[in-house]
């Protein structure tokens, strides 16, 4: 569980190679240029949505063991947001995250990011802006047909070499730079794949969609990290 809470607080997305590895690349700035492009138009694509609901599949693989199939769903207004996914839901305001872990019985309350800080993937927004985070080298590689729709896939590596990823693949539309999909490659021998089912933006959100209610979990015992 802690590979997952990795991949998704720093994701989908999240520590790419370069298909065929390139030496020179070891900083930012190495980055392929006409990928940068195509990054840009993603980000441009969906910064300006006021708001953003989203539908996801999250394939877990893990060596000699079946693959984990499961769902997540995002709702995400400005800086808050709420992710559901199988066993937890993590629910921001902007200031504070509280993070329910449904089986245990448990809250734990930690602060929100500070504004320029890393939100990983449980913000949309920080999921198509992964790539401007200084924390990856990356270049345009494979380009190809997925049923009538082509597609270009886009290789990060990550900078630290502590990293527990060798690599990250990311996978949009060509045409108008939607994402598809992102995997990681955990130099452990795990493969996780987040795929975008269904994206609805501009929808009708309400506070209460982002406020943690204490009287709606009675019997969770709750940690406040903050």
């Amino acid at each position: 569980m802690k590979n997952i809470l990795t991949f998704l607080s720093a994701f989908f997305l999240l520590t790419v190679g370069y298909a065929q590895t390139n030496n020179q690349m070891v900083s930012p700035s190495d980055s392929d240029p006409e990928a940068k492009l195509l990054l840009d138009k993603m980000r441009n694509k969906y910064q300006n949505y006021r708001s953003i609901q989203a539908n996801f599949d999250l394939a877990l693989a893990f060596p000699n063991q079946p693959v984990e199939n499961q769902k997540i769903e995002i709702l995400q207004s400005a800086e808050k947001y709420r992710l559901e996914m199988p066993g937890r839901t993590i629910i921001s305001d902007g200031v504070s995250i509280w993070m329910i872990l449904h089986r245990n019985k448990e809250v734990q309350i930690n602060n929100a990011p500070e504004p320029g800080e890393d939100q990983g993937i449980m913000s949309p927004q920080s999921l198509f802006n992964i790539y401007e985070s200084n924390e990856f080298v990356y270049a345009l590689s494979n380009e190809m047909k997925e049923g009538n729709t082509f597609v270009q896939q886009i290789e990060f590596k990550p900078i630290d070499t502590f990293s527990d990823y060798s690599k990250l693949r990311l996978t949009l539309n060509k045409s108008d730079a939607s994402f598809k999909r992102i995997k990681t490659f955990g130099k452990d021998g795990s493969q996780f794949t987040l795929t975008l089912n269904r994206i609805s933006p501009n929808i009708k959100t309400a506070a209460t969609d982002f406020v943690f209610n204490k009287s709606d979990y009675p019997d969770y015992y709750i940690e406040d990290l903050r």
